[in-house]
């Protein structure tokens, strides 16, 4: 068997989300043939190897489409106060008013009915012998931009949910953008920061350092690596563009000595001035790169000892410092929570096996966070699982003050974060939602004059019906995690030749691309150049 109708095959590759070509940089347009967009689809898990798979799966994807009263997520610009949504509904279901309910994301409800007359629909098609009629319905007084929650149900006792995402037409803007006030500002790695008092490698004290220097200087802006975490068990697995989880921090970055634990623990104190730890950390800082390892050693040693004082310290006690924590606990939800459990389940089976390394060498049972074993072992573990969300919520907290700082200091922006393009394989965020991820496939970027044989990031690329299926939580979620603490975001795009420009936005960084030049940012300012790596 083969495939000979391509038509078909670029049809059911743009329903999956799988773009039909790409730029390079001379402007030139590259397009993949069908073994390329076989295997694309195949991690889509939609394989084909035939032109009857390639029509069973579009009639699939169509028919899938009616099948659904309303599409489960759609997005809409901020214009006016009315959506135009599209049903698809049986003869009888479209015989008596259709009942609704919206739940904003504010918090208001509201309810109401569509009465529909068949003649007035705009499409249809037969599905199991019964034809399904589609209409074009109004829902007025929605404004506000959030995600909103539609519910939907018919005469027959169908029921159907929507979520509504109502977005604005342009990031925030600062008030000194608003004005064209010009601002500009330095970029720096956070890690190569050198300080008398940090453990070998910069930490978000030598941060609020570099703010109260700069910010008199007339420094608006202070632009960083990603801080994402990374791989505790593997210090020198360094780059922070291939993170175990762009959602949470990395918390080598952490200032030890300011944490209010050092300040109530006496043997952490003791340790940490001692000759023989001195005498470690003036050579840590003494050494030309960065020693991940040692310096994480180091960091990992107290770190343990300041987490069991905060135990029995606090929240033996329910102290406010406690009552603090388990609100950070709370508003993290299972995602901080599944992220600690990877954590403590790589430190776990790391120190038994120091050549296990990946989650996929983990037993099998282990492989999924809501097997059997690994529920059980997780209450068996508390606090092992709690030192990793104690970590996340000090590294949360100097950040913060970090920002405060800069808006203490007037400064337009503050800190501007960076995002990385995705996660790592063996990463947190592919353990703990890995039906999003596409394993067998890996990010990267055509040749350029960065690199003229192109780039492999080793990062799996999300599946876009997924994601979409998931009302595009994850992204929401990670875009929120990095907008924290921060006056800027950095995110790359990649557009096509003619595309290159300046967006209308702030509070949003961006780039277009590995090595390309300085583009300006609005109210004047300018960026260095960034490459991807």
């Amino acid at each position: 068997m083969s495939i000979t109708d391509h038509a078909a095959l670029d049809a059911l590759c743009d329903a999956c989300g799988i773009a039909n070509g790409y730029y390079d940089i001379s402007g030139s347009l590259h397009q993949p043939g069908i073994e390329v967009k076989r295997k694309l689809l195949e991690a889509l898990d939609y394989p084909v190897s035939s032109d009857a798979d390639i029509g069973r799966h579009l009639e699939t994807l169509r028919s899938r489409e009616w099948r659904r009263i309303i599409a489960s997520v759609m997005v809409f610009r901020q214009s006016g106060s009315s959506l135009w949504l599209r049903l698809s509904l049986t003869p009888a279901q479209c015989a008596a008013p259709v009942r609704w309910e919206l739940l904003e994301e504010g918090g208001r409800s509201r309810q109401g009915s569509w009465e529909l007359q068949a003649d007035h629909a705009s499409g249809e098609y037969w599905l199991d012998e019964v034809p399904v009629k589609r209409f074009d319905v109004e829902l007025t007084d929605v404004s506000d931009i959030g995600y909103h929650q539609l519910e939907i149900k018919t005469v027959d006792g169908a029921a159907a949910t929507s979520c509504l995402i109502l977005a604005p037409g342009a990031c925030y803007e600062p008030p000194a953008f608003e004005h064209q006030q010009k601002s500009w500002g330095v970029s720096l790695q956070l890690y190569s920061l050198r300080s008398e008092r940090n453990w070998g490698i910069g930490d978000f004290g030598d941060l609020r350092s570099a703010v109260e220097i700069l910010a008199p200087m007339g420094v608006d802006v202070i632009g960083l690596n990603p801080l994402h975490a990374l791989f505790a068990h593997q210090p020198e697995k360094a780059s922070p563009y291939s993170p175990s989880s762009r959602d949470h921090l990395n918390p080598v970055y952490l200032d030890i000595e300011t944490i209010e634990d050092y300040g109530e623990c006496p043997e952490a104190q003791a340790l940490v001035t001692s000759e023989g730890f001195q005498a470690n950390l003036r050579s840590l800082r003494e050494e030309e790169l960065v020693n991940y390892s040692g310096v994480w050693a180091a960091k990992l040693q107290v770190l343990g000892m300041l987490y069991q004082s905060f135990r029995h310290e606090h929240l033996d006690s329910g102290s406010e410092r406690a009552e603090a924590f388990r609100q950070f606990q709370h508003d993290g939800a299972e995602d901080l929570f599944r992220f600690a459990l990877f954590e403590a389940l790589q430190q776990y089976f790391h120190a038994a096996d120091s050549n296990c390394d990946r989650w996929q060498q983990w037993p099998l049972d282990y492989q999924s966070p809501d097997s059997g074993l690994t529920i059980e072992w997780a209450e068996r573990n508390v606090a092992a699982i709690e030192f990793h969300q104690y970590l996340q919520w000090n590294a949360d907290r100097q950040l913060a003050e970090v920002d405060d700082c800069c808006r203490r200091s007037g400064m337009n922006i503050g800190i501007y974060r960076d995002l990385a393009i995705g996660d790592e394989k063996s990463a947190a965020q592919c353990w703990a939602e890995p039906e999003l991820y596409a394993p067998g496939m890996s990010i990267g970027a055509p040749p350029d004059d960065f690199s003229s044989s192109g780039q492999n990031w080793g990062l799996p690329p999300l599946k876009p019906p997924t994601v979409n299926a998931h009302f595009y939580q994850q992204f929401a979620r990670t875009l929120r995690a990095n907008m924290r603490h921060a006056g800027a975001l950095r995110i790359e795009l990649f557009p096509g030749p003619g595309q290159l420009r300046s967006l209308p936005v702030a509070g949003l960084a961006w780039d277009h691309g590995a090595g390309k030049s300085a583009q300006s940012l609005p109210g004047g300012g300018r960026r260095p150049g960034h490459g991807t790596r």
